[in-house]
């Protein structure tokens, strides 16, 4: 009877304990996904490490893993960069960070959740096991150049056109999305730049500034900047336009 006990346990250990083991490995998996994923998204909103965490850490403690709430402390985060080109993830060289990589754990061993207890296997000795996910999730940086035709055919229209690119500029900014690049070609015949690759986190200011300059509609004979006087092409609209 003994013999056959130890060997029931041990079948209800492979039935029971391991079907558990797998839901608890399920729910790992569920919360440290919600909590890269929330780490990704206040990353690309703030570019704060330290908000993208606490977001992360919150969206984890909403998520319950074997009847605990999912605890993440600020060493289960890695922040680097994500090559969509070759799939890989590093942390070196990275002056924009894209990424966060994850590693959620229930474990006797490191972390605040604790191993996942077992049940029958404690019959072999065994009461309780160790569990571990690693997520990594990024976002594309985006890199936005306008293509401004400011040759004559476009003059009539030419206001419209450059208060349209200074409105999608601001709209941009809007979104906080601080790691977007905005710049600018102008079109003369050939593509000329106007205004090169720039971070909206630290550029936004100086951009809307070279395309509105100083508000003014290009036929006003006072207007002395913007795009439609494309100053650093040293272009004069007006040499070919007659004024009524």
């Amino acid at each position: 009877m003994a013999i056959c006990l130890v060997a029931l346990m041990g079948f209800a250990a492979l039935g029971l304990d391991l079907a558990y083991v797998r839901y608890a490995k399920l729910q790992l998996q569920n919360a440290t996904d919600a909590a890269s994923h929330a780490a990704t998204v206040r990353l690309r909103a703030t570019n704060n490490l330290s908000q993208a965490r606490s977001a992360a850490e919150s969206v984890a403690a909403q998520n319950n893993v074997w009847g605990k709430p999912f605890v993440l402390q600020d060493q289960d985060f890695t922040f680097g960069g994500w090559d969509f080109y070759t799939g890989t993830f590093s942390t070196t060289n990275v002056p924009t960070p894209n990424a966060v990589q994850v590693n959620g754990t229930r474990s006797a061993l490191a972390g605040a959740n604790g191993a996942v207890g077992l049940t029958f296997g404690r019959a072999l000795g065994m009461s309780s096991v160790n569990l571990s996910d690693v997520d990594t999730t990024a976002y594309q940086i985006r890199s936005i150049v306008i293509a401004q035709d400011i040759t004559g055919t476009i003059w009539s229209n030419i206001d419209p056109a450059w208060q349209a690119d200074v409105a999608m500029l601001d709209a941009l900014n809007a979104y906080h999305f601080p790691t977007d690049r905005i710049g600018m070609q102008v079109f003369t015949g050939d593509g000329t730049q106007f205004t090169a690759l720039t971070y909206l986190n630290t550029g936004y200011a100086t951009v809307r500034a070279q395309w509105q300059g100083d508000g003014l509609l290009f036929r006003d004979p006072a207007k002395t900047s913007g795009i439609s006087l494309c100053d650093n092409l040293d272009i004069n609209p007006y040499d070919d336009i007659a004024f009524s």
